[in-house]
Parts: C-alpha cells; sequence; structure tokens
C-alpha cells in the first residue's frame, strides 16, 4: 500500500520531470515564434522591394502569384576539368547556377507562426512554473494550482482556435484589398487558406480537458483541506 511519504515522492519526482518538460517545449515554442515573426518581416520587406508597395499592402498581398521571393542566386561555375599523369583530359565536371527561394505569405506566417508560437510558449512556462511549486510543496491539490491549471487550459483551448480565427478575419481584409487593386489594374494575390485542422480541433478539446481537469483540482483541494485538518 502507498504510504503518504512514498506518495509525495513520487508526486515531487513526476513535477521534476514535468518541470523540465515544459521549459524545453517553452523555449522550443518561443523559437518557433521568434522564426516565424522574422519571416513574416523577411517575406513583407520582399514583397516591397519587388513591388514598391507601400508596407501594408505588402503584408497582406504576395507580389507574385506563386509568393517566391528570391534569398541568393549564384551563377555557373568554370568546368573542372580531370587529367591523367600524361596530360590527357579524362573527365570535367560543372556546377551550374542556381536560385535559393523563399516562399510564404507574410499573414499566414503571422496567424499560423507568430500567434501559435506565443501562445503555445505561454501555455508552457505557466505549466512549467506551476509544475516547479508542486515540486517545491509537494501539495498539487491547492486552489493556486486549480486556477494555473485552468489558465495552462484556455492558453491551449486559445493555441488551437485564434491563429485560425485571425486567418479568417485576416483573410477577409486581404480579399478586399487585393481585390480593390486587381480592379485597378494591378497584379496582385492572396494565398490564404484559412481552416480548422484536425490538429487543432485536438488543441481545443486537450484545452477544454484541462478546464474541466482544473475544476476537479478545486474539489481536490476540498480534500486535502479535510485531510491536513484530520492530521
Amino acid at each position: 500500500m502507498l504510504i503518504r511519504a512514498q506518495a509525495d515522492g513520487r508526486i515531487r519526482g513526476a513535477a521534476r520531470v514535468a518541470t523540465c518538460f515544459c521549459w524545453v517545449a517553452a523555449l522550443v515554442a518561443l523559437l518557433l515564434a521568434l522564426l516565424n515573426a522574422w519571416s513574416t518581416v523577411f517575406l513583407t520587406t520582399a514583397s516591397m522591394r519587388e513591388s514598391g508597395r507601400d508596407v501594408l499592402t505588402a503584408l497582406f498581398t504576395a507580389s507574385e502569384a506563386s509568393g517566391i521571393f528570391l534569398v541568393s542566386e549564384t551563377g555557373e561555375q568554370p568546368p573542372e576539368i580531370r587529367y591523367d599523369e600524361d596530360g590527357n583530359e579524362v573527365g570535367r565536371s560543372q556546377v551550374m547556377g542556381g536560385k535559393v527561394s523563399y516562399s510564404g505569405s507574410p499573414i499566414s506566417t503571422l496567424a499560423n507562426g507568430v500567434v501559435f508560437g506565443g501562445l503555445a510558449c505561454a501555455a508552457f512556462a505557466l505549466a512549467a512554473l506551476m509544475c516547479s511549486k508542486i515540486q517545491r510543496t509537494g501539495v498539487p491539490f491547492a486552489p493556486e494550482r486549480a486556477r494555473e491549471l485552468g489558465r495552462v487550459g484556455w492558453l491551449v483551448l486559445l493555441a488551437g482556435c485564434a491563429p485560425t480565427l485571425l486567418h479568417m478575419i485576416l483573410e477577409a481584409i486581404a480579399a478586399a484589398i487585393v481585390h480593390a487593386l486587381v480592379e485597378s489594374g494591378e497584379m496582385l494575390s492572396c494565398a490564404l487558406t484559412a481552416n480548422f485542422e484536425p490538429q487543432d480541433l485536438m488543441l481545443v478539446s486537450l484545452g477544454i480537458l484541462l478546464v474541466l481537469v482544473g475544476r476537479v483540482f478545486e474539489y481536490g483541494c476540498i480534500l486535502q483541506k479535510q485531510d491536513d485538518e484530520t492530521l
């Protein structure tokens, strides 16, 4: 039978592992958000440079239908000739020129990368702080932990639905901007496809589940208080 001291040790050990995992996940999510923020700025400035349009138009549109912007370009290299010991040519190789491009839509990157990464980072960071407090106190059933778990659940829920909802709003704005510019003779496109993916619905479901577990923790707080008073 599991005694109180053993349960306390297991809780602290599990909280220690969970704290490390959540901090690593929060760091990854933060790096993802920063990378997508850089991508948003890069694509917007590239579109401004290619089209000469203002930043708002460049943010909501792509200057080419493909949305592909040139990063670097290399020319054709001179051939490399190989000779044998007698000086006869035995073969040659040549590096051809090529282009390195970056594709994507600034608004899609902003909605799907920056917003999602920021919310995920906040959720994991809050979960890490919660687990560290459990590791330090050994008490999972406390009113503060229940509220923190509920906040984590709401952040996960938002990470599942907020990027797509924002995407839909921005898609409507982008479509209006492109329609107005096309009528004036401009050649523009917007490449936005806002729809809920299965993983989004899974995140929303997980967020709701965490919020409900937070409510269960509130009941556990009552039992914990009764147990402490009995002891």
